[in-house]
């Protein structure tokens, strides 16, 4: 039996929350449906279907990776999109670090499980609909330019994807390693 499990850093509830209330106080866009704040997470490395009998697997290349990266304060701020399909938050300070905890993490996954996809660091807020316009887009980063949030990266996760009715999906933490690099 698999689980679809992903590696991410969780930013600290009360940035979410900071995140998901600016991004509800933004009235200059056609309504989006924001990313819930349970949700908003910076994705180190998307496993897909791992059998059970890998996971012990996983959670060591957590450990290792948490055993060579130290923790240190990340800062999110600035609008990205991917193709105006995917619109995202991205890093603008402790990218490197960032960088160095996805490789890390990457490295110690077994074969059978490793994401060859090159590690893009950004925080996803929403997917805008069909009729979304490049001037949207505009007036939003214009929106979001003055706000940065900080925080201190302190854990990795490992986090079951589990589908629920009406296609949505829930997170769950099934492995966390503090970082003590």
């Amino acid at each position: 039996m698999s689980r679809r499990l992903f590696c991410a850093v969780f930013p600290p509830e009360v940035v979410r929350r900071e995140i998901h209330a600016t991004l509800d106080g933004t009235p200059l866009v056609p309504r989006l449906r924001w990313t819930r704040p349970e949700k908003l997470h910076l994705t180190l490395a998307f496993l897909g279907p791992v059998e059970r009998a890998d996971e012990s697997a996983v959670r060591a290349a957590l450990e290792s990776a948490a055993e060579a990266v130290p923790a240190w304060e990340l800062e999110l701020g600035t609008l990205g999109h991917f193709r105006d399909r995917v619109l995202f938050l991205r890093v603008t300070e402790g990218e490197s670090r960032l960088e160095r905890l996805a490789t890390c993490v990457r490295a110690g996954l077994p074969p059978a499980v490793r994401d060859e996809q090159p590690f893009a660091p950004h925080l996803t807020l929403a997917r805008p609909p069909r009729s979304w316009r490049p001037s949207d887009r505009a007036r939003l980063e214009r929106a979001l330019d003055p706000w940065r949030w900080r925080f201190r990266v302190e854990r990795v996760d490992l986090v079951h994807s589990r589908p629920v009715e009406r296609g949505g999906t829930v997170y769950s933490v099934v492995h966390s390693a503090a970082l003590r690099g």
